[in-house]
């Protein structure tokens, strides 16, 4: 490692704020450029850049702002008598005490000086004394850098050659619970967690060898405590390429964030009534299991498990009544499972079981036989004892069905089998047996009608700009007029609808209404229109050009169409990567709807035609109380920022929830805060009003 002596005539550090004004420099920067003492600070750096660098200049200034280190470069900057310098330069972000960039430091040595060969006999580890003597001569030695140093509310530290940290700032030391001279000296291994050392060293090497400049990583460091602290670590090297004299690091602290994190997966997988897993947790178990079956040689069995007459339940002892029945079930069916099978709550009063290692059909029986006495057994509510029985459908492997989505249907199958045979009792799938029309098929055939004889309505619901309050788009919501039981919400037969298979017909339906009353709308058209579309009408091959046909023949533009798919459909890349290249290449964009900001989630929304992601209602509600739901809306938001997209707060019903959604930096909100669902002619009147 090059002497530490030499850095103050070698190395020029300086830092400025967001305006581009310098806050400090060391008096090697003052030489380079020929300034006396602290002359330049107060004054823009942009004096000692030549016109034609300064758009290079501030791109990189733009980058690191952003929160993104540099690679070393050449530029030329200009001394105070007007001579040009050739130097190297290398810029890395200052944050603030929220994580966001403050402003930026810039460590540059001149190229035509070159650094004093290496030593290269590693000198003995100085005690904590002698290194911070030595470093008073260094870049970081003045008053003014080391004020800065030590007052920035970010960890940072700068660490030698052999990985041994030679200075470290108040703020690393209370993030590891150590005191400064504890931490001096010490290695970057002994204080890393042992299962992040090897990706580390990986980064390290290539950075001494001059192969990178600089590296950025989550990882956890062990405190003093021996708690785990995680972090986001940016690490630069400063001086030569394959020389660097040392490395600065600047830290985040991330422990938070990811107990957030945390929180937000197990959210975006579980039921929020029961905790159980919920239907996207559920397929992504069984396609696991039913790999596992295959190597093993052994059975599959999936349960579709359906309450009887809830919705009874529900009308007569309420709401809250029947979700404490639901916990309840919920409960018992966990009961009767082995440690390694799954419950899973699919919707309303719909779970699904899955059993491995089945031997053979007796011992699905069995477990079939195990839940109908579980869920049957008395329980007490407020208003006093109930009876509950469900209808139970029984799959199992090895078959033609071993796909996950065909188990789950035919399962579903036989469910209704049961149900149509009274409930109470359970039903083994067979394919030789005709599936039950009595309820799918009644549903079915009064859908149709309902489409032929007009008793669909599309009501359109706002979707305001929560910084300027104007209306950027409208969501297209389908309502049955139904001729004997009134107007019916989607959730009352979109299931029926998706289950036979005329999603399809009724999306084509919904897609073309909209379109079309976009273009009747004209002037008064709001920017764009959202439509939601299920995962069945997306595998449809023709999708995408059922999409342009009807761009084409209404005129609208591609640009003014959301469409608005779920969660699952963007992680279901392989069979719709067709379908998504189809839709940008129309030009049409997508709003993922009810966002989990899981890991998985993210990778695949890369390269995606997406441009906004939607909050869910129940993290909305939470907003402005006590609840972790802030925490979470904000850690969504801040990764929609992350990826360039935009983000929406679906559910707002309360002024208190729209200024928290502004405050985080959410982009839109939706909800009857803002305005309900309405008929065409009140949006175009609304759209006047606010425009007006």
């Amino acid at each position: 490692m090059s002497g530490t002596n030499g850095w103050e005539s070698e190395l020029a550090v300086l830092t400025i704020d967001r305006n581009r004004v310098v806050t400090s420099w060391n008096p090697g920067a003052a030489r380079l450029f020929g300034y006396d003492g602290d002359e330049m600070v107060g004054r823009p750096v942009t004096l000692m850049v030549p016109s034609q660098c300064l758009p290079k200049l501030e791109a990189v200034l733009h980058a690191s702002f952003k929160g993104e280190d540099s690679e070393a470069r050449p530029w030329e900057l200009i001394r105070k008598g007007g001579q040009l310098v050739d130097i190297d330069l290398t810029v890395a972000p200052i944050a603030d005490a929220g994580g966001r960039a403050c402003g930026a430091c810039l460590v540059a040595f001149q190229r035509t000086a070159p650094l004093k060969a290496p030593d290269q006999t590693e000198a003995p580890l100085k005690a904590p004394d002698q290194t911070e003597a030595a470093l008073k001569a260094g870049p970081f030695g003045s008053a003014e850098m080391q004020a800065t140093f030590d007052s920035t509310p970010i960890g940072m530290a700068l660490v030698n050659r052999r990985g041994q940290l030679l200075k470290a700032n108040r703020a690393l030391s209370m993030l590891l619970s150590y005191t400064t001279p504890e931490l001096l000296g010490a290695t970057f291994e002994s204080l890393t967690n042992p299962a992040d050392l090897a990706v580390e060293r990986a980064y390290v090497e290539q950075l001494l060898a001059g192969d990178i400049r600089s590296y950025r990583m989550e990882k956890r460091f062990t405190a003093a405590n021996g708690r785990d602290v995680w972090v986001s670590l940016s690490s630069t090297a400063v001086g030569k390429a394959a020389e660097p004299d040392v490395l600065l690091w600047q830290m985040e602290d991330l422990t938070g964030w990811k107990r957030t994190e945390q929180d937000l997966t197990h959210r975006a997988f579980h039921d929020p009534l029961t905790d159980l897993p919920n239907r996207s947790l559920l397929m992504d178990r069984l396609s696991q299991a039913l790999a596992r079956s295959g190597r093993r040689q052994s059975s599959v069995v999936v349960l579709f498990i359906d309450l009887d007459h809830f919705k009874v339940i529900n009308d007569e002892l309420g709401h809250d009544a029947g979700d404490q029945i639901l916990a309840t079930i919920a409960g018992r069916l966990r009961g009767v499972t082995r440690a390694h099978d799954t419950v899973a709550r699919f919707a309303g009063d719909e779970f699904v079981m899955l059993c491995e290692d089945v031997d053979g059909d007796e011992t699905a029986r069995v477990i079939g036989e195990r839940v109908l006495r579980a869920v049957s057994a008395p329980l007490t509510v407020e208003h006093g004892e109930v009876l509950t029985t469900a209808s139970v459908g029984i799959a199992m492997t090895p078959g033609a069905h071993d796909l996950p989505e065909v188990l789950v249907e035919h399962a579903d199958r036989a469910m209704y089998r049961a149900k149509s045979l009274g409930g109470g009792r359970y039903e083994m799938f067979s394919s030789e047996r005709p599936a039950p029309a009595v309820r799918l098929g009644g549903i079915a055939s009064e859908l149709r009608r309902a489409v032929d004889e007009d008793e669909l309505r599309l009501l359109y619901q706002p979707q305001v700009e929560l910084g300027t309050g104007r209306i950027a788009g409208v969501e297209a919501l389908v309502r049955w007029e139904h001729p004997e039981r009134g107007v019916l919400l989607p959730a009352d037969f979109i299931p029926a609808a998706e289950r036979t298979g005329l999603i399809i017909e009724l999306g084509r339906w919904v897609l073309a209404e909209a379109v079309e009353q976009a273009v009747r709308w004209g002037d008064r058209s709001p920017p764009t229109i959202s439509v939601n579309v299920a995962t069945q009408q997306l595998a449809q091959g023709d999708f995408a050009t059922d999409v342009a046909s009807v761009l084409a023949m209404s005129g609208l533009p591609a640009s003014s169409l959301r469409l608005e798919v779920t969660e699952s459909a963007v992680l279901d890349t392989i069979r719709l990567a067709p379908t998504w290249k189809a839709l940008d290449s129309l030009g049409v964009r997508l709003h993922v709807d009810a966002f989990g900001s899981t890991s998985s989630s993210l990778r695949h929304l890369i390269g995606l035609p997406v441009d906004t992601v939607t909050i869910d209602p129940s993290f909305v509600a939470g907003l402005g109380t006590d609840s972790p739901d802030s925490a979470i809306v904000e850690a969504v938001v801040h990764l929609a920022d992350a990826l360039h997209l935009h983000s929406m707060g679906e559910g707002v019903e309360t002024e208190q929830q729209a200024v928290a959604l502004r405050t985080i930096g959410c982009t839109f909100g939706q909800g009857y805060y803002f305005a309900p669902p309405q008929p065409p002619e009140a949006v175009e009147e609304l759209i006047g009003k606010r425009s007006g």
